[in-house]
């Protein structure tokens, strides 16, 4: 409707807007025409971008916390192989008698 804010300055945006039909103005302040937006302009995009990249982001670190657990998974059955070697060549060693 005429008048009505679509976005109010410090918004923290979360859309993109396409306008199809109609005009609009970007105000500043109280008063400050900047620009006017018709038919197949759109404002937004920077919302989506920082969207986007914030996801990008937490994907990134569930991929390195990913690799650490794999990292850690790997120690720990080498960790378990070393042992199992360790305890086989001492058994090869034991004949069953009891040291004196």
């Amino acid at each position: 409707m005429p008048g009505d804010n679509i976005v109010v300055e410090g918004d923290v945006g979360r859309e993109m807007y396409f306008i199809e039909a109609g005009e609009l103005q970007v105000i500043i302040g109280r008063d400050t025409v900047v620009a006017g937006l018709g038919p197949g302009a759109f404002f937004g995009e920077m919302a989506l971008v920082r969207t986007m990249l914030l996801l990008l982001l937490l994907l990134l670190l569930l991929l390195l916390l990913l690799l650490l657990l794999l990292l850690l998974l790997l120690l720990l059955l080498l960790s378990a192989l070393t042992f199992l070697r360790r305890t086989r060549s001492r058994r090869r060693g034991w004949t069953g008698a009891r040291p004196p």
